[in-house]
């Protein structure tokens, strides 16, 4: 019972997305360093000394994400700059009401502005309120009780970026592996969101719902794995199998994009009930070949390959054979069946290619060729210049920075208002 129980929970992607991933790893090492920066700062210079290191270690952690090192310690250091700078401002401003008002506005206005740069500066848009609003919630002191806290908080800043920078170097071989282990996730997700198409009682609005949102889940997952694995690509077999699979990944995804738009014109033809349902298992099958690969790759660096499950595939294709040859189908819808059966057992094959070049060098280094996988690898400009052209009243970043900047001050003048209570922000 058990073991039925685990296998049972092995198979579910809800619980495996939950519990199984890159956040996992990502949360405990942000934990453990900004618990041990407490720790260390209130060793050395007291609880009160540990809790504003503390809230540095945090502001540091919010652009702390699966990257290379260099990408990491870049965005890490320039986030905490930011933070430093909002720290510095608001703890300055707060001797009367008028400057901190002023403060948080123009601070609110940074962040938004920091938008601009794309989706990834997000956290350095956090970075600019999220502190701000942590020192908010300290007592008032004198300037030279601030400066004293403003040192600590960029110490214990600086300690966290530190450590975690000298984990990303320990981790960064089982790092790749789990980033493409979510990979093989998403796209057995996919496979899954793709077989409802061949279920006729199923609302097709509600399948495509699913498919679209598994669609984008795929991309984002793809996108963060390219940071990673086209990092330094060719530096080790392990590194070139990993590498391989994001080509090949795409070239899945366009198969099944391709294949999924047919599915839906195969519904329309009353003699392709089987069909379908075959259809359906050979897609789901090989879903769970997937999953599995997903679930070895955490094990081991050198995964075995799935077992296929030709038997699934070979029936779809006899069925569909079958309609054809009995003259149950004919004209447009024959074509149909035809066309969605090529693109299917294309589609296969690019997924046992996927499956060869992560368990075999030789067919990963095909895959690659004479590419340049590391020109694909995404470059993020921290270029003031990029914000410039924001900075016009009909610019949605602008216009985005102005109510961000608006909000945060009506919410400051409520603050004021209530006395300036400590819990104000």
């Amino acid at each position: 019972m058990a073991k039925s129980t685990m296998r049972n929970w092995l198979r579910s992607p809800t619980l495996l997305k939950l519990f199984v991933g890159q956040h996992i790893v990502n949360g405990l090492t942000v934990a453990i360093c900004v618990v041990a920066v407490a720790l260390a700062a209130a060793a050395a210079f007291g609880l009160s000394a540990g809790q504003a290191a503390m809230l540095g270690a945090i502001s540091a952690a919010i652009s702390d994400f699966p990257a290379p090192w260099r990408a990491k310690a870049r965005i890490l250091v320039v986030g905490f700059s930011f933070a430093i700078v909002a720290t510095s401002l608001t703890q300055l401003a707060r001797g009367s009401a008028f400057t901190e008002v002023a403060a948080i506005g123009l601070i609110a206005f940074a962040a938004g502005m920091v938008t601009g740069y794309g989706r990834w500066a997000l956290s350095l848009s956090a970075q600019f309120l999220v502190p701000m609003v942590l020192v908010l919630g300290m007592p008032r002191a004198d300037l030279a009780t601030s400066l004293r806290v403003e040192e600590l908080f960029a110490l214990g800043g600086f300690a966290y970026i530190a450590l975690t920078l000298a984990a990303s170097q320990l981790t960064s071989a089982g790092e790749r592996r789990l980033m493409a282990s979510e990979c093989f996730r998403e796209l057995a997700s996919y496979l899954r969101a793709i077989a409802r198409f061949t279920d006729p009682e199923v609302d097709l609005n509600e399948v495509y719902g699913r498919a679209i949102r598994q669609q984008a889940a795929l991309a984002d997952q793809l996108q963060a794995a390219r940071a990673i694995l086209l990092d330094h690509p060719r530096t080790t077999p392990a590194r070139v199998r990993l590498a391989a699979t994001i080509g090949l990944l795409l070239d899945v995804f366009d198969a099944l994009v391709a294949a999924q738009s047919d599915l839906v014109s195969l519904r329309d033809i009353p003699a392709a009930e089987t069909l379908l349902t075959r259809i359906g298992v050979a897609i789901r099958s090989a879903a769970l070949d997937l999953q599995h690969l997903s679930l070895e790759l955490l094990t081991t660096a050198n995964p075995g390959l799935p077992p296929g499950h030709e038997v699934a595939t070979n029936a779809m294709r006899r069925e569909a054979a079958r309609l054809v040859a009995a003259g149950e189908v004919a004209g447009a819808e024959a074509a149909t069946i035809e066309a969605t059966m090529e693109r299917l057992l294309y589609a296969r094959e690019q997924i046992r290619r996927l499956e060869h070049a992560l368990g075999d060098d030789a067919a990963a280094r095909v895959a690659i060729g004479e590419v340049d996988l590391s020109a694909f690898r995404p470059r993020r400009s921290y270029d003031p210049r990029v914000l410039a052209q924001h900075l016009t009243i009909s610019a949605p970043v602008f216009l985005f920075a102005v109510r961000l900047s608006a909000a945060m001050m009506a919410g400051a003048l409520i603050a004021v208002s209530l006395g300036r209570v400590g819990h104000g922000n």
